[in-house]
């Protein structure tokens, strides 16, 4: 189990009414002892408070999100976990993945992500399978020692904060972390992460980019040292250019058109194109509806 490394053990899970402003994003926001998410969706809006137990209970948790989303929070679903990894997900003739061989939390969505790259992984092995012999269950249980590390890195990352508003951001301090997150800790004093900096074997979710937009969202990366680095290689007026590019890409995304706005088109195309075609009778696939 990995406790020590995650402060949050329970979820309340619960639905909103959808309304007229749809965003094409979920938005995760920290709260005293956790996190909440809100998936917005054309009908409702799905959310969760992701918490510490050890410093909340589900009342207090319902009562806080309630006040943060201003609106009441009704048919709540309670679920708690525990961060953990099974220590030998192969054995014998027998793997177990997806949640079957490890869960960390909610917060980047990694379960199903993982549960396909551990199948990538494990048919790379199947073909040569030989009974008693260990070198294939070495070979995988490897390189998913690394998938998980890179999972646990990156979610424990965004733990790391100099809040101190609760007592829960407080302990967060001085938590235990991963030797790879020690390690970007340091090396973001004098510039960001680069794939070489992690443990990439092909099959881990998160590469150096990612690593890049949650440590500087968390403050952890040196403005100071990453100007040093990059002047090294571009003058002040490429790097102003940069900038400009950023900024251009920024205001062009905010003329887009609403979300709603496209969804309603593509369900009014879909409509238009679905009374064209029907469905066979295997498999439910879409065909062409043929003339008599």
């Amino acid at each position: 189990f990995f406790d020590d490394y995650l402060p949050c053990d329970t979820a309340v899970v619960f639905q909103t009414p959808g309304n007229d402003s749809i965003k094409p994003f979920t938005e995760a926001k920290a709260l005293s002892a956790g996190w909440h998410w809100d998936i917005p969706t054309y009908e409702r809006r799905g959310h969760g408070y992701v918490f510490s137990s050890r410093h909340t209970n589900e009342e207090s948790a319902i009562k806080e999100v309630e006040e943060y989303i201003d609106e009441p929070v009704t048919d709540v679903r309670t679920i708690k976990y525990r961060p953990y990894k099974v220590q030998n997900s192969w054995q014998f003739n027998c793997v177990a993945v997806g949640l079957a061989s490890n869960f960390i939390e909610p917060l980047e969505a990694t379960s199903i992500a993982a549960t396909i790259e551990q199948c990538r992984l494990l048919c790379s092995y199947l073909p040569t399978y030989k009974p008693n012999s260990g070198v294939q269950q070495h070979g995988y249980l490897k390189v998913f020692d690394s998938i998980f590390d890179n999972l646990l890195t990156m979610v424990s990352m965004h733990y790391v904060t100099d809040r101190r508003d609760s007592p829960m951001w407080v302990e967060q301090q001085n938590a235990n972390r991963t030797e790879l997150l020690n390690f970007l800790i340091e090396m973001f004093k004098y510039r960001g992460p680069e794939n070489h900096d992690l443990n990439l074997t092909g099959y881990e979710l998160f590469s150096s980019n990612h690593f890049w937009h949650v440590a500087q969202g968390q403050g952890l990366i040196s403005v100071e040292g990453c100007m040093d680095g990059v002047l090294a290689n571009d003058s002040p007026v490429s790097c102003q250019q940069r900038i400009m590019d950023v900024r251009n890409n920024r205001a062009q995304a905010g003329r887009e058109l609403p979300h709603r706005t496209v969804l309603k088109r593509a369900h009014r195309e879909y409509a238009e194109k679905r009374a064209e075609w029907h469905f066979d009778d295997f498999g439910g696939i879409l065909i062409p509806r043929l003339e008599q």
